[in-house]
């Protein structure tokens, strides 16, 4: 027993114990880290290419910003899901948490997400464009500003109409286009 003891507690079989136990985390740890950081420097160079490629294509700055938001932090999870694997950390709950988040949120936002995808879908399609002027409902304006979540209208008399974009994209619109003569 004491000989057992005695190999035990010799400096060499301490620090090879300690090599063979710290040794694989701490390479899991550094290529767990790779993978985030590359997820980053990826994320950002995914979201400056968004932006290039939707700005050529002359869309809505707000647009622009949040396509490459939305790139950027859809490698981020990824990559962090990937680092955390590669940890040891079981991802299969953090998926399902953030899943069942995810929807949560979007039930409890679903007027918002309705404007928002009209509002994309308004700056993908194009069917009405600053200074249009148009009839929606019993409203009848220019179109003096447009968003991902509303759009903006000066009627004739200058008063102001906030317009959901969920309206825009669902309900008939007269679109009598660019009207210069008008006095608005």
């Amino acid at each position: 027993m004491f000989d057992y003891l005695q190999k035990i507690f010799e400096k060499e079989n301490i620090l090879n114990i300690m090599l063979q136990k710290i040794l694989p985390w701490l390479t899991s740890s550094v290529a767990a880290l790779g993978v985030f950081l590359a997820g980053l420097v990826v994320g950002r160079l995914i979201a400056s290419q968004v932006k290039k490629v939707v700005k050529t294509s002359q869309r809505h700055n707000s647009l622009v910003h949040y396509l490459a938001l939305l790139a950027k932090y859809c490698i981020y999870i990824v990559t962090t899901v990937i680092a955390l694997t590669i940890l040891g950390v079981p991802t299969g709950s953090l998926i399902a948490i953030l899943a069942s988040s995810g929807f949560a949120v979007g039930f409890a936002l679903k007027s918002h997400i309705s404007n928002f995808a009209s509002g994309l879908l308004l700056q993908f399609t194009r069917s009405v464009k600053l200074q249009d002027w148009i009839v929606i409902g019993s409203y009848e304006g220019e179109v003096k500003k447009m968003d991902l979540f509303m759009t903006v209208l000066k009627t004739q008399n200058q008063s102001t109409v906030l317009i959901p974009n969920n309206k825009l994209a669902s309900d008939i619109i007269e679109n009598k286009g660019q009207k210069k003569e008008q006095n608005v």
